[in-house]
């Protein structure tokens, strides 16, 4: 979870001093233990200015000294240092399905405690916010001793407005209305961070790959509703109306009696989302989970990519995939989502979208199966943790 912690103060003033606290607790938490010398010997910092930073790190408890570590020969005892974790906390909002789902986390993105709680499609917005409130209330008791609650990080599908923290629509809960998420929340006292679905878990793996922050970047999700983000040199683009990339959402049956959960009709989701494929496909496999992960696990080796229902659902997204790639011609498709993940159902969308390209960019199109559960959480507490540590990583004195 703590990557790239020795950029924290790029972008701002910042002394070199500073930089250098940054890269020692970097150190620290990408060995997960080290000691002075050690620190002093990899990064080739003074001992003093090593000892100065470290002391000012033991004072604000994000690291912590453990037992002397025995040396041969002369010489004193080093003393261990680790970084405490249990510092600083986040909570994380994410939707899976119908579900509203809440992760307690730590520093190093570890799963303190969870609260999953499935939101009935009628909800309006106070059933909605009630749901919220009593996940963090769960959440909160478990939140350690000596803790401190850095911030909530929210990543909710449908229409968000970022810059004010407002969730305005969200098509599983048609009678959701321009939720003010931070105003809901403000009792609790710490910052609100809300973002588009997708838009987090891009920025993810972002900073999890470097490779990914070159060029551009497009990310293509297929499971219980489709959507996509895209990337240009490690920025994660948007809109000022909180829409973007709803692909899912494209009209690709014109005059289709299909309604979407969007209210509109003929979208590409009544084709291929889980959630309308459900139906069909659970009179082949009548126990067919809706949950995104236990669909994953349940169809990752089944041959159902000949299925009628599939087959149908394949044509329609790779149409739509290649229509996105003529919009962007990104330099790599990262592809997330139940249904990437089974190699049948892969194999005949890469040839479909293959058909829909032209011929002169098809040997540079680099597709990626990329699969992590906690994208979307780790994400959406990034610039919480940042936020929160970049004055604990400010030195207090000119060592």
């Amino acid at each position: 979870m703590l990557l790239n912690i020795d950029t924290i103060h790029d972008g701002g003033k910042y002394r070199v001093k500073d930089k250098e606290k940054a890269k020692i607790f970097q150190y620290l938490c990408a060995t997960g233990t080290s000691t002075r010398k050690e620190i002093t010997t990899s990064l080739g910092f003074r001992p003093i200015t090593v000892s100065r930073i470290i002391k000012e790190l033991i004072e604000d408890g994000i690291v912590t000294e453990g037992e002397p570590k025995m040396r041969r020969g002369k010489g004193r005892p080093e003393v261990e240092l680790f970084p405490n974790y249990r510092r600083l906390s986040a909570l994380s909002l994410t939707v899976v399905s119908g579900e509203i789902r809440g992760l307690l986390l730590d520093l190093n993105g570890a799963i303190v405690s969870s609260a999953f709680i499935s939101v009935s499609r009628e909800s309006s917005n106070n059933g909605i916010i009630n749901t919220i409130k009593g996940i963090i209330v769960t959440l909160l008791a478990a939140l350690p001793a000596g803790s401190e609650l850095a911030g909530i990080g929210a990543s909710f599908p449908g229409t968000v407005n970022s810059v004010e923290g407002r969730w305005i629509s969200s098509s599983r809960w048609p009678k959701l209305i321009n939720i003010d998420l931070r105003a809901a929340l403000s009792e609790y006292g710490v910052p609100v961070y809300l973002y588009r679905s997708l838009d987090p878990e891009l920025e993810y793996f972002l900073f999890k790959n470097k490779e990914y922050r070159k060029g551009g970047t497009l990310l293509f999700h297929w499971g219980y509703g489709i959507g996509s983000a895209f990337s240009w040199n490690g920025k994660v683009l948007g809109s000022s109306l909180g829409r973007f990339g709803e692909v899912g959402h494209w009209q690709v049956v014109p005059g289709s009696e299909k309604r979407c959960t969007c209210g509109s009709q003929g979208c590409l989701e009544t084709e291929a989302a889980l959630w309308a494929l459900l139906p069909e496909i659970r009179k082949i496999y009548p126990v067919a989970p809706e949950d995104e992960p236990e669909f994953t696990a349940f169809i990752r080796d089944k041959d159902i990519a000949s299925l009628d229902v599939i087959e149908k659902a394949l044509r329609y997204v790779s149409l739509s995939l290649g229509n996105l790639y003529k919009v962007f011609y990104p330099d790599r498709i990262l592809l997330l989502g139940p249904f990437t993940e089974n190699r049948y159902i892969l194999d005949s969308l890469k040839r479909g979208f293959i058909v829909h390209t032209p011929e002169y960019t098809r040997s540079l199109i680099n597709f990626m199966v990329i699969s992590d559960s906690r994208a979307a959480s780790l994400g959406s507490v990034y610039h919480v943790y940042r936020t929160a540590l970049k004055p604990l990583l400010q030195t207090r004195v000119n060592v």
